[in-house]
């Protein structure tokens, strides 16, 4: 009987390592591709506002990965007003309005993303998806 149990253990070990190591490597991948935050000169001489931006870009996120996409807007629109020209924010809008399948101020957001960075895969591919569910 103690081995039976001992063998269920590890069956649900192995499904968590299994079904977990997906997830973590999606977000590091995310996290990988983000592209990195450079601290201005106007930002280092206003310590407060840069701070104020990333608690607002980071309330955003949290929101979002609780599945709240309406108030991830709201602290990321008040992100964005602090840091107009941060892709990043501009891309996780574009992310939360596509959860609410609101296709073309997603497609707005991200275009604006790319105006800032033509570079940023991910917000690309938040284009993309926006894109092709709008024409569907």
């Amino acid at each position: 009987m103690e081995n039976r149990e001992n063998s269920d253990k590890v069956i649900t070990a192995c499904l968590f390592i299994i079904i977990l190591l997906p997830v973590v490597f999606l977000i590091k991948q995310r996290i990988e591709q983000a592209p990195k935050i450079e601290v201005t000169q106007a930002e280092k001489q206003n310590p407060n506002k840069t701070a104020a931006f990333n608690a607002c870009l980071n309330q955003g996120l949290e929101y979002y990965y609780a599945k709240e996409y309406e108030k991830s807007i709201e602290s990321t629109k008040k992100a964005i007003a602090l840091n107009p020209k941060n892709s990043s924010a501009y891309n996780n809008l574009c992310s939360a309005y596509n959860e609410l399948y609101m296709w073309e101020k997603a497609i707005e957001a991200c275009s604006l993303a790319l105006k800032i960075d033509s570079n940023f895969t991910l917000a690309k591919n938040n284009l993309n998806w926006a894109k092709n569910n709008l024409n569907q």
